[in-house]
Formats: C-alpha cells, structure tokens, sequence
C-alpha cells in the first residue's frame, strides 16, 4: 500500500481536486481521505462527459461509485454544507455518495455562529483585511484548539444531554464575544446588521433540530480512525487529500494573512504514522503553469490583467476575498511551498493550457525589496544588496514559528526583479495526452520548472484542461 499524499503549494487554487480525481481514476485508488480543511474548501472536478461538482465536504474522487472517502479528525464539519452537497451530487446521479463516506467523531463542528462572529471580526479590520472566507472555520478552529473541552463535535450529536449544555454555552459565548465587537465599532453599520440578523434567525433550537437530522440519517456513518484504517485492504494505494496551499498554512505563511487549517502534509503524515505505519509515503505537490491567489494578503507577482486574459471563468469575485488574483509563476515562493511540506517527491502541474494566451511566459526567479528594514530581511531570507535595496534569492528555511508579521511586511515591500523568459506556444493543447506531443515551448518550460535552476523535483502529472481526461502521466510518481 502506497499513501499518496496530494498538496498545494501556493495559496490555493492549485487543482487538488481534479489531480485527486485523475489519479484515483488512474491509479485504482478506492479510498480518499480528507485530512485537512473543512466547508470553505472548493475542489472543482469535470469528469469526461463534462459532468461538474465542486467538492466540498466530500473527497474529490467522489464521482467514480467505487471510491469512498473518509472525513479525519482534523476536518472542520458542517452539517447543513453537507446534507446540501449530498442532495446536490444525487441529483447529479452520483450513486450512494453519502453512503460511501465516513466520519471521525472528533471532527469539530462550525455552527452559523461561528460565521457570524468570523464575519463580524474581519469587518472590524476592514483596514487590514486577513483574506477571510466568512464561514466560520477560523472560529471553529480556535474553540477546538483553545477551549477543547467546551468545543462542538460530531460525536456530540449523538448525545442529547452533552449537546444540550454545550450548545447553551456557545450561544452565550458567541453572542457575548459579537456583542462586544459591536460596542467598540458603533460606526460600523454592517456589523450591526450582521448582529441583528443573526440574533433573529438563529436559534438553539434551529441547531438542535440540524443536529438531531445528523443524528438520525447519518449517525451510522461515524468511524472512528483506528476501525476505518484497521478495515482497509493492505495491498491498495490511499489517497490523502489536502486543502488549501502551503503558503496559507498557519505555522509557515504569511500571518495573518492564512487559514487557520493545516495545509501542508503535516497532517496526513500523523495519520500514516499512527495508522499506516511502514507504508510507503509519496508526496505530490500541485502548482497551477502561473501564480494565483485569492484573498487579500502578500503576492509579489501579481499582473493585474492577468485574470482577463486567463478567463479562469470559474474564478470570480468572492463576498469577503475579493477578486482572484494571478502572475507569472513565483519560483521563490514554490520553492518555499516545497520546504514547508519537508521535500517533494513529484509535482503536479495544472493549467498548462492557459498560458497559451502568451507569446512570452515568465518565471519571477527573485525579488527587490525597496524597504528599509534590512535586519527582518536577514531573518526569512537569503539576500544580497542592489541598487535601491535588496534581491531576495531565496527563503531561509526552517522559520516555522517566528514572527510571520515580519514576512509579511516584507513581502508587501517586495517585486520581481529578475525573469527567466521563454517563448509562448500560441497552440492550443488541450487535446495532448504525451509529453513529448507537447510544443517544444511548452516542453521547454516544464523542464526548466523540474531542473536544478528551478524546483529540482520531476513533473509527473500534467493538466492541459478542466477535464479528467485532459490529463496525463510524464514521469514516474515515485
């Protein structure tokens, strides 16, 4: 058995979901695990016959009827999202989909209250906004983290009475906390009206019935960890399924501006060592062709005209993050990903076919701090001194846990100085399934992301379309 393990290593947006369908289709996988992230997750898969879901709380392989998926106990669960995407993927004729999934009890709950306060707070930083989602997920995760004892949980949904008490509390709690916001902010007229609204329609008694549902109609589907990876069959390949990107994850990317979620391997490695242990762990990183992000917060390569010419329709303006935001590919910034997640095996590489809008592509191989504070730089990169400032070469490794603050201040400092320039293919190729049937640009430009000069790791999967068929294998996955 192999635990394949799929990361994003930019700030989202990368195509876990479509990579995570390809290769379970590809590869015979039967088993997916969501292992980090939780409702805000958007994976959007088309399958051959053009048929199209955006996974949320379901793994992203969901539309093949032998697969089934397994939510650990580092999801973040909402209840409502869930009963909503299996109605949804029913009237897609997706077999079964609920009946294939099972749950950790410990996975923790986010509750419309949760989205109310997470609302409420990044209206109050309106100035410095941190790229929130508005759900709630932040929230959810700081009660399971802080206050373990106190926070929601499947599992309680299976227990009126500990429900109850705890359901009391978080009302109290969460209105106390949302109340107090509205005091220091009397100006502020949304946030009032997102108060008032939500002192109106939500009611303990609203949650209750929401949980007791859960309870009823997929009480069955909760597993805990050691029986859902005790019953699988030894001899077949997992698929561990990741959620945002590496430069998001809370203890490597660019605080504040980050979920509040693990989004490197940090997690999936855990469950293989405690449930899988000697089994053969691969790792794959997934990277768009070109930089992108959605939500505010440092991106040195961004082109403002990039979104236009890419028409990435399926990207639009979000209520809270804003418009989605794209450059030329970041090879500081990918390299980074690559040390957050301890090294890569392969990489997978999506979107090929959009760059072929572009006579000329791109590769930001440094940057040029115009700042002045010198000894920060010192701190999270390697660097030499230019006229007007510093090149940034590199980031230093290993900074996990120091001041992300300072990172990002930099980097809001910071723009390409230096390009690696290649020819543009100007054909389409959407239509390839053989590297070596690629443009010679096109092949050019993969092989300089896989050199030494670049991420020095092989491109084993290539995307040239939204489908599950307009990808293909290159090299070996391990």
């Amino acid at each position: 058995m192999s635990a394949i393990i799929l990361r994003g290593l930019g700030f989202g947006d990368e195509g876990k979901g479509t990579i995570t369908d390809f290769l379970a289709r590809t590869l015979g996988v039967k088993t997916v695990i969501r292992d980090s992230g939780g409702p805000q997750a958007g994976h959007r898969v088309v399958d051959e016959a053009a048929r199209e879901h955006v996974f949320s709380q379901f793994s992203s392989a969901t539309f093949q009827a032998d697969v089934k998926g397994y939510l650990s106990g580092d999801m973040i669960f909402k209840i409502p999202n869930f009963f909503n995407e299996a109605r949804a993927l029913e009237k897609k004729k997706i077999a079964g989909a609920a009946e294939r999934v099972r749950i950790d009890p410990g996975c923790a709950l986010v509750t419309p209250l949760h989205a109310m306060l997470n609302q409420i707070k990044a209206l109050a930083r309106i100035k410095n906004p941190y790229g929130s989602v508005g759900v709630g997920v932040g929230e959810a995760v700081y009660d399971r983290d802080q206050t373990p004892d106190f926070a929601l949980y499947v599992r309680d949904c299976l227990n009126e009475e500990i429900l109850n008490k705890k359901i009391d509390r978080h009302f109290e709690q969460k209105f106390a906390a949302a109340k107090e916001i509205v005091a220091r902010n009397p100006r502020n007229q949304a946030i009032a009206e997102i108060y008032a609204e939500n002192r109106h329609w939500i009611t303990k008694k609203r949650i209750l019935e929401q949980c007791a549902a859960f309870r009823v109609d997929c009480g069955h589907l909760l597993e805990k960890p050691v029986d859902f990876f005790g019953a699988l069959n030894s001899g077949e390949p997992i698929i561990f399924e990741g959620a945002q990107g590496a430069l998001l994850d809370p203890a490597w990317g660019f605080w504040p501006h980050v979920t509040k979620t693990c989004a490197t391997a940090k997690t999936a490695k855990i469950l293989v060592d405690k449930h899988l242990a000697g089994k053969k762990m691969v790792k794959i990183g997934i990277l768009r062709a070109y930089s992108t992000r959605h939500g505010f917060g440092p991106f040195v390569c961004e082109e403002s005209n990039f979104p236009a010419r890419l028409l990435d329709k399926q990207k639009v303006v979000h209520p809270w993050q804003g418009e989605f935001r794209a450059g030329w590919f970041d090879l500081p910034a990918a390299r980074y990903g690559l040390t957050a997640n301890n090294g890569i095996d392969s990489l997978a590489l999506t979107n090929l076919d959009r760059l072929s809008a572009f006579r000329k592509v791109k590769v930001c191989t440094a940057y040029h701090y115009c700042g002045k504070q010198l000894g920060l730089v010192d701190r999270f990169f390697e660097w030499t001194p230019c006229t007007g400032g510093a090149r940034l070469e590199a980031f230093k490794p290993g900074k996990t846990g120091e001041d992300k603050t300072g990172l990002a201040r930099i980097l809001f400092e910071c723009e390409p100085i230096k390009y690696r320039i290649f020819p543009g293919w100007k054909l389409p190729i959407s239509h390839v399934r053989e590297f070596g049937k690629l443009p010679k640009e096109a092949r050019n430009y993969i092989s300089f992301l896989e050199s030494e000069e670049g991420l020095d790791v092989p491109v084993s999967v290539i995307s040239v379309g939204e489908r599950s068929d307009q990808k293909f294998l290159n090299n070996p996955l391990w």
